[in-house]
Formats: C-alpha cells, structure tokens, sequence
C-alpha cells in the first residue's frame, strides 16, 4: 500500500487495470469466484462500466449470503462510479442500482436511508418516463414508507406501482405491489379488504413464478385471519409459507415466529415460545431478529415468564427505536410496558411507555397496535387502583376492537372488564362483561379461553356462570 501510494494516479490504474484483466482471465468461465478481486481492482481503475458491472455482481453474492450491509457498502459505491458513465446509460444505470440498493438496505432495517436515495432519484425516473423502471421503483418506494408507518404514501405508491407494471407487462411487480397494500391494509385494521390484496397478490406471483414474495405475502394474510379471529385459516397461510421458506431455503422466510405469536395468544405457550425460539435462532438479518425478539418476549409474558420476556421485548424495543419502525415499537412497547407491570417495577414507567406506544401506533395508524396499548394502560391503571381511568382506556380499546373487527381481542378486553366491575362491586356488570367473553370464545372455538372464562365465573363472588349470564 506505501509503494502504490509513491506512485502517480495514472501508473496506478493502470496497474489495477491489469490485475482486472489478468483477474478476467485466469477465471474465465468462473468470474463469480473473484467478483471481490474485480469489483476491488475495477473501482480503482478509470474504468467506471467495469466498475459498475463487478461492484454489482459482488453485490448481489453477498446479498445473496445475507451479507447486506457488504452488498450495500458495494452499491454506494457503483453509484458513484455510475454518475461518470455517459448520459445516455447514467440515468438508467444509477436507478437500477438504486432498486438493488433498497433490497440491501430495507433487511437492514435502514429505512430513513432508503427514502432518502428513493427521494434523491425521483426526478430521474419521471424525466426517464420508462415503466419497466417506473413499477420496481414504486414498488420499493412504496414498501419503505409502509415500513416506516407512512400508510397513506405506502399506499398510493402501490397503485403507481401496479399501473407502471401493468403498462410494462410486469406482472411479478404487480404481484409485490399487491403484497403492499396487502400489508397496508393489516396495519390501518382493514383485514378483509387485506386478504382480498393478498389473494390478488399471490395469484399474480404463481404466474410470474416469484415464490419468494408469494410466501411473504401468505405471511401477512395470516395475520389478517388471525386478527379476524379466523385461526384455522391463519395457521393454514403460516403453513404455506414454511413450505415456501422450506423450498427456497431462505430464513428470511421463516414463519416461525408469527406462527408462535399465534400459539402463546391462543394459550399453547410452551408450543409458542419454542416456535419462536426457533425462529429467532434462524434468521439472518436485524429486522426479523428484532420482529422474532418481540414475539418471544410475548409468548414468554403470555406464560408469565417474566425475567426473559421483559429481555426479549427491550432488546426488539431498541433495535425497533433505532430503525424507526413506529408500528412494531408501538406493538412491543405496549408488551412490554404489561411485562413491567407484572414485574413489580413503577407503575409511572409501566404507564410512560404504554403511552409511546399508543402515540407510536396512532402516529403510523396502527389501529391494532391501538387497541393493545390502551388496554395496556387500562390494565396499569386497574393495577393503581384509578378505576375510573382504567375503565375509559378499555373501554377505548374496546372501541378499538370492534372497529377493526377483532373478536378474539374483544373478548380479552371484556375479561378486563369484568375483573374491574367485580372489584367495583357490580356484580351485574361483571357477569355481563363474562358473558360477552364467553360468547366470543364460544364462536371462536378457542378452548382454553372458554375454560378460562369459566375459571374466572368461579373466582368471581358471587359465583357466576357465563352460560347463564
């Protein structure tokens, strides 16, 4: 390194321009073994399109070994070296390694970084007026903002998306634009209309073959039927979608987690816990680590495992404030904040974060995330003794629930309900609150939550009976 620096700019890309060539040749046939070597000597030498060329290719390998932030480092870099070429080819080149940069930068959950080159490339597209670029592009922009909460932009994006892709003949684009609004519409409580797009997504992705976001979008449609109280169908989409991560071979797929979110709700929490253990241990990359530490932290709270639930939902909590995902930090704070109170520790900080959550999730319109944050502070504030507050904050999350059509959470919230009426004195209260729970759980066909309702109409004085009632 002494020796190449004594020497002048242009000797010395001459030289790596030979170790290229000589790199070129020795492989022949086989380059990919070498693309770091290329991509090395090619940025060093005046010779910006080989550049370009191998700092992509080395960019995709590593993406593909789930070396992200490498793949990334390479991209930044192939920019630069693109903004050289002549401007015939700059713009194009420049926006497709854009695109490829996002698919590197979203796994690692950099969000605000991504929205920033998407920004920056804007205008170029538009002047471009290409649709074969124009639906990727939209595509990805629209995926960053639903990341980063934004669902009216998340969603109009998506249309642009399937318009552009349409127009180009794209039907795998428009496939994964449909996967956005499907996962738009989970995060806004539009379950119904969510499976529909994820139909329509799924249905397209069979066709162009792009199993990989097939399986992401039967991923998020299980959430949709799992919210709707609709859990044979939900566990059936997980099932899809372990068949698609178990084909491809790619923990980036792996359901695992959301899978054991399902079971530790539904009261299987050891079956919980180990589903998401495994996940956690599986994946590859800081957004579903942090996705898969939050779902643990929850079976493990569901189980009343406290010490490892309040160090699994921390540690998501972090990882989440830094990326600046408001809906998933909304939605493990307010988990955390009930793993805080049952824990003994200040009800003042138990009740600080369950507010950031709920301004988390009314800022990214995460009306689920909602409904779980007020009755987080609901269930604090029963805990302080203010029944009048606790009251109104369920009944709020109530109001949440019924209005996405979320009967399973519903009837939750009713056993908080009742549990208040009781140590209020009204009797009549609680047994209606009962009542309602075990309708819910009867129409639900969730089995340990009927015997739970029924244990509660026993511990309750004076004895009631939900049937009855």
């Amino acid at each position: 390194e002494a020796v190449s620096q004594t020497l002048l700019r242009n000797r010395r890309q001459s030289l790596h321009a030979a170790a290229m060539r000589a790199f070129e040749a020795l492989y022949a046939g086989r380059l990919e073994d070498v693309y770091d070597h290329l991509a090395y000597h090619s940025s060093e030498a005046n010779e910006p399109g080989k550049a370009v060329t191998y700092l992509a290719l080395f960019a995709e390998k590593a993406a593909r070994g789930y070396a992200h932030a490498e793949a990334a480092k390479a991209l930044r870099e192939a920019i630069v070296h693109a903004e050289r070429l002549p401007e015939m080819e700059r713009d194009d080149v420049v926006l497709r390694l854009a695109l490829q940069l996002a698919s590197s930068l979203l796994p690692l959950a950099r969000f605000p970084e991504t929205l920033e080159i998407f920004l920056r490339y804007r205008r170029t597209l538009e002047r471009r007026g290409d649709p074969t670029l124009a639906g990727p592009y939209y595509f990805w922009l629209a995926l960053t903002y639903s990341y980063l909460g934004d669902q009216e932009e998340a969603a109009s994006n998506a249309q642009r998306a399937i318009e552009a892709a349409r127009q180009a003949g794209d039907t795998t684009t428009e496939g994964r634009a449909w996967y956005v609004l499907c996962r738009d519409a989970f995060w806004s409580g539009r379950f119904s209309e969510g499976i529909e797009h994820g139909r329509q997504a799924v249905s397209l992705l069979e066709r162009s073959a792009d199993r990989w976001w097939q399986g992401q979008a039967y991923w998020v449609a299980g959430f949709h039927h799992y919210v709707l109280g609709q859990f044979e169908e939900a566990f059936e989409m997980m099932e899809r979608a372990e068949g698609i991560w178990k084909a491809l071979q790619d923990p980036r797929l792996d359901p695992s987690w959301s899978t054991g979110y399902f079971h530790a709700s539904l009261g299987d929490w050891e079956q919980g816990i180990e589903k998401c253990k495994g996940g956690l241990e599986r994946t590859q990359d800081p957004l579903n680590t942090a996705a898969a530490l939050g779902f643990l932290g929850y079976a493990y709270l569901e189980k009343g495992d406290l010490r490892p639930a309040i160090q699994a939902l921390e540690d998501s909590v972090e990882r989440l404030r830094q990326a600046g995902m408001l809906q998933l930090f909304g939605w493990f704070s307010a988990f955390l904040a009930e793993a805080y109170l049952l824990a003994g520790d200040s009800a003042a900080e138990a009740r600080e974060l369950a507010l950031r959550a709920l301004g988390a999730t009314e800022a990214s319109r995460f009306r689920y995330g909602t409904g779980l944050a007020q009755r987080a502070l609901g269930r604090i504030a029963a805990a302080a003794g203010d029944k009048t507050e606790a009251e109104d904050w369920l009944r709020e999350a109530m109001e949440s629930f019924r209005a996405i059509q979320a009967p399973f959470e519903e009837g939750r919230t009713h056993f908080d309900l009742a549990l208040l009426a009781h140590r209020k004195g009204e009797a009549g209260e609680a047994a209606r609150q009962l009542g309602e729970a075990y309708r819910l759980f009867s129409e639900l066909r969730v089995p340990k939550y009927l015997a739970k309702a029924e244990r509660l109409a026993g511990d309750l004085t004076p004895p009631l009976a939900p049937a009855s009632a």
